[in-house]
């Protein structure tokens, strides 16, 4: 990921989470969103070197 790629993803984050606070979400729209959210914020924190940070609920 390029600087400019990281700028756009911290952008596409902020949409993503405006949206999500939306009430008229249906639950496969929310289940979608948070799927793409999710691996957004993924992207971001290996970006940042940190790794450690992403949650993991398989991970005992």
């Amino acid at each position: 990921m390029t600087e400019l790629e990281y700028q756009q993803a911290l952008a596409r984050l902020i949409k993503g989470a405006e949206y999500l606070e939306r009430t008229d979400l249906t639950p496969k729209q929310r289940e979608q969103a948070d799927k793409l959210y999710d691996e957004l914020t993924r992207k971001i924190l290996i970006y940042q070197g940190m790794e450690w940070a992403i949650y993991d609920p398989n991970k005992k």
